[in-house]
């Protein structure tokens, strides 16, 4: 039986790619003439859209449009089958209303869709591209001689990390998500160096260096994990790392307001927000992923068992009833293909895996 990429949960905007717009708790393949037979690279969950890239390259955009988020400079607003989008790129990351694109080389990094808080990285003069402007150019970033090597964003901000481990960041940081400095800014409108320095590419096999929570952004350095944000208030304890989370962890992960590592043993520990289950239970195996959505979250075993626990709304954790997951819940046994080949990710109420 061929493989594919399956998906399920929200599904308003068609943004599950299954080319209609019904939620649905089941996972479907989704069938497609223009994705290739291979897992995906990576995966961008904005607000109501969806981006995939591929080794080879070449992304896709699927869902809302009405900002022009998908980056296809077409006028629809939907798009409801995956789309090629032109050129050739190595990552992706989306925010609410937003999606930047990193080019192949790494040297050149785009933005679409809406930014009134700075999201697009490009001035106070550019908050909207339009749905038939497709990717702006964002300029002199990164700076020369250098490459973006990972890119990750919140609902309204980005942080990318260089070649040389810098740390850069644009968007809105009014809860101190950019620098940590509550005060200090609330936008910035174009790309800034933060002064900080990710953990080295590679490092003890580090798979994940940095992610965006709604507020917050969580970062890999050499003295161990970095939160920054949350704002002063702080409800949900997210700006309070767990002491005992090791130096080094393997994965990084945030939802809107928890944080998730996984550690080299493939002990999986979360703090902050866990009204919904959103904490990792206590009776997981030893896990090789997680993925990180809205307010729930996927993992996947070294046997390639899939788990969902958290918010459930949608049937994004897999569950009929949509009741939150508060311990875990099997979204499917593993096999020798999805052990080998695990590729799991987790968006605004919807969930994803190659099988």
């Amino acid at each position: 039986m061929p493989s594919h990429l399956y998906s399920f949960g929200s599904n308003g905007k068609y943004q599950l790619g299954l080319g209609h717009d019904q939620d649905t708790h089941i996972p479907n393949p989704v069938e497609s003439d223009v994705l290739p037979p291979v897992p995906p690279k990576a995966l961008a969950a904005g607000g109501n859209h969806t981006i995939l890239v591929y080794p080879d390259g070449n992304a896709y955009s699927v869902g809302d449009n009405e900002c022009g988020q998908s980056g296809l400079g077409e006028d629809s607003v939907t798009v409801p089958h995956f789309t090629k989008v032109k050129g050739s790129w190595s990552a992706a990351a989306a925010g609410w209303e937003f999606s930047i694109f990193v080019s192949a080389s790494g040297t050149e990094v785009y933005s679409a869709g809406r930014g009134t808080r700075g999201e697009l990285g490009l001035g106070t003069d550019a908050l909207l591209t339009g749905r038939r402007r497709a990717l702006q150019h964002i300029p002199d970033f990164p700076p020369p001689g250098r490459t973006v090597t990972e890119v990750a964003a919140g609902v309204a901000h980005v942080i990318c990390t260089l070649d040389d481990d810098s740390v850069w960041a644009w968007g809105d940081g009014r809860k101190g998500q950019l620098e940590g400095a509550y005060e200090k800014t609330k936008v910035w409108w174009t790309p800034r160096d933060t002064g900080l320095k990710a953990i080295p590419r590679n490092f003890y096999n580090v798979e994940k260096r940095v992610a965006c929570g709604r507020e917050f952004t969580l970062i890999q350095t050499e003295d161990g994990p970095m939160l920054l944000g949350g704002g002063p208030r702080d409800r949900w304890q997210i700006a309070s790392i767990p002491s005992y989370i090791p130096a080094t962890v393997k994965n990084v992960g945030a939802c809107w307001s928890s944080g998730h590592v996984v550690s080299s043993d493939g002990r999986v520990i979360s703090w902050g927000r866990n009204d919904r289950g959103q904490g990792a239970p206590d009776c997981l195996p030893s896990i090789k992923l997680i993925a990180s959505g809205s307010e729930h979250v996927l993992a996947q075993d070294y046997q390639g068992n899939i788990y969902a626990w958290g918010w459930n709304e949608h049937g994004n954790c897999g569950r009929e009833d949509k009741l939150d997951v508060t311990g875990i819940h099997v979204i499917r046994e593993g096999d020798t293909v999805s052990a080998s080949d695990g590729f799991i990710a987790a968006g605004c109420g919807t969930s994803w895996f190659w099988r």
